[in-house]
This record gives structure tokens, C-alpha cells and sequence, in this order.
């Protein structure tokens, strides 16, 4: 389970779409539970009034070692897109679960965490020191020349080259010039990555000779395979940059032993219906920094 932190103050909703989206389908009953239909249970406390855990049936002092023994995979109940109900999930405060989606299921849980939990979360996760996120290979640092030459030997650039300047695909304007923006749209659908317009203009003046902010026929024309050679590089370097990788993030595992995880982990109990023990020898709670670009 895992917590994106960004602006804590922003993101609250965001956290509880993204806890009750991953642990929603499952629920843990005991045997007698699952195979009672009556509205009492074997202690004779009442099954609870509300759909939203199905089976219905209310926690009881034993819930957690009896829940422990089977275990049984249900789904919550959305009721419609927008349907709200009322959640006591802490004491003296009810909670407003809304929700938002059914494929997949999806419940909004505004102020789920308050500002004081995301600030501690915070916290514990500097102190645990954020790592890299294992999607991230490198520090931009990227191929070096020679051996990047020698993945090009087997390319015919002369063809590559005449794709650059194939006008109706990448001229969407039809004026026979290839401007900043259309040359950014050619290296997203041709090489794979979408750079911004400060990383694309160092690259983009490879092409324009006369310095006028277009690429004609006749500077595509022009084109040597060196400087195409050389355009390709920055391309590959582009793509070793985490700042375009499909996910650039860094995280940290949170201790269950602290308070404010112990907390969260009721509150996560009381909103699926899980065991707490279910809960407690899960994955670790992991908190996770995104670099906004």
C-alpha cells in the first residue's frame, strides 16, 4: 500500500481514492459468519443495517481472532456513482464516503488523513530516507557516444532523415516549414518521448541553420548524417533523464510501530470490514514522493 506526497493539504482525497482502490475487494469472515443467515451471530450481537460490507454483520470484541481463522474475498457496495453514506471512523467524527467510480470501484474520503497525520507521514518518511523508485535507471546521465554509434551501425539514417522531412505527417499546418511545437509532436510519436520545449530547442537548432525558428525543405535537405547522428544522441540522452520516465518518484517504507500508522490501520479496519491482524501483517505502507516537471 502506498501514499503519494505531494502537497499534503491538496492530495487528502487523492490518498483515500488510492487506499480504498486497493485493499476494496477484500474482507475477512469467520466460519460461522459465512455460513449463518440469521440476524444475530453465535454471541448474539446484531448484524449491522447498512450494504455496504456484504455480508452485513457488526464487529464484535472476538471479531479479530475469529475473522483470523477464514478468509473470503467480497466487494464492497457502491450503490450508484455519486451515492454517499456516513462513516463514524474515528471517534467523534463521521467521515463522507462518496462514491466516484465503478470500474474500478472508487470512493472519494475527504479529510480521510488530517493536515497534523500528513505532516507526521511526511516526516517519517524523511526520517526513513526516501530511496529511488526502482523504475528509475540512472541520473541522466545515459549512453556514452561510442557505444551509442555502435547501436546506430545497423540504422539507415538516410531514411530516417527523409521521415523528418515528410511534411504532411509532421507540417500540420501546411505551410512547408516544421516549427518548435511540430518538431516536439515528431519526436514523441517517432522516438518515443515527449520533451519539454527548453530541452527540445537545443536540439531543434540542430535543424535550423539560419536561425529563424523553422526548418524548411531546404535545411531538411541539408541535414548531414553527422548532425542527424548527433540529434539522435540528445534524443537517447532525453530518454535516461528521469524526468521522462514513465514513473519518477522516490519512497520510503513506514514503521506499523508508530502512531499514526497504528491509527490509519483502525480506520482502514473499520472502512473495509478487514481484520485488523489481516491488516497489520500486509505489506508495509509505503510513502512516495512524485517530482512534479
Amino acid at each position: 500500500m502506498s501514499f503519494c506526497l505531494f502537497d499534503p493539504r491538496v492530495n487528502l482525497t487523492f490518498l483515500a481514492l488510492l487506499l480504498v482502490y486497493q485493499i476494496y475487494f477484500i474482507k475477512s469472515l469467520s466460519a460461522e459468519t459465512g455460513r449463518s443467515r440469521s440476524n444475530t451471530t453465535q454471541d448474539g450481537s446484531q448484524t449491522c443495517a447498512n450494504d455496504f460490507l456484504k455480508p452485513k454483520i457488526c464487529p464484535t470484541k472476538n471479531e479479530d481472532r475469529t475473522h483470523d481463522a477464514f478468509f473470503r474475498l467480497v466487494r464492497l457496495n457502491g450503490v450508484k456513482i455519486g451515492h454517499i453514506r456516513e462513516m463514524k471512523l474515528e471517534e467523534n467524527k463521521s467521515h463522507r464516503v462518496v462514491t466516484r467510480s465503478f470500474q474500478p470501484l472508487l470512493f472519494e474520503i475527504n479529510e480521510f488523513l488530517s493536515h497534523k497525520e500528513c505532516d507526521l507521514l511526511i516526516q517519517l518518511s524523511q526520517q526513513s530516507h526516501l530511496q529511488d523508485s526502482l523504475t528509475i535507471k540512472g541520473k541522466g546521465e545515459g549512453i556514452g557516444k561510442e557505444e551509442f554509434l555502435k547501436k546506430l551501425a545497423s540504422k539507415n539514417l538516410t531514411l530516417e532523415k527523409t521521415l523528418f522531412c515528410w511534411k504532411p505527417v509532421y507540417d500540420t499546418d501546411r505551410d512547408g516549414k516544421i516549427t518548435l511545437q511540430e518538431f516536439i509532436r515528431f519526436v514523441d510519436l517517432e522516438k518515443y518521448v515527449y520533451p519539454t520545449k527548453e530541452d527540445a530547442l537545443p536540439i531543434f537548432t540542430l535543424f535550423d541553420f539560419n536561425s529563424d525558428g523553422f526548418v524548411d525543405d531546404k535545411e531538411c535537405a541539408d541535414v548531414t548524417n553527422a548532425t542527424y547522428v548527433e540529434f539522435l544522441f540528445h534524443v537517447e540522452k532525453l530518454k535516461s533523464d528521469p524526468r521522462y520516465f514513465i514513473r519518477f518518484s522516490e519512497s520510503a517504507v513506514l514503521s506499523k510501530d508508530t502512531p499514526v500508522v497504528r491509527s490509519l490501520q483502525r480506520r482502514i479496519a473499520k472502512l473495509t470490514g478487514l481484520s485488523r491482524t489481516l491488516i497489520e501483517k500486509s505489506e508495509e505502507i509505503q510513502a512516495s514522493f512524485h517530482i512534479k516537471i
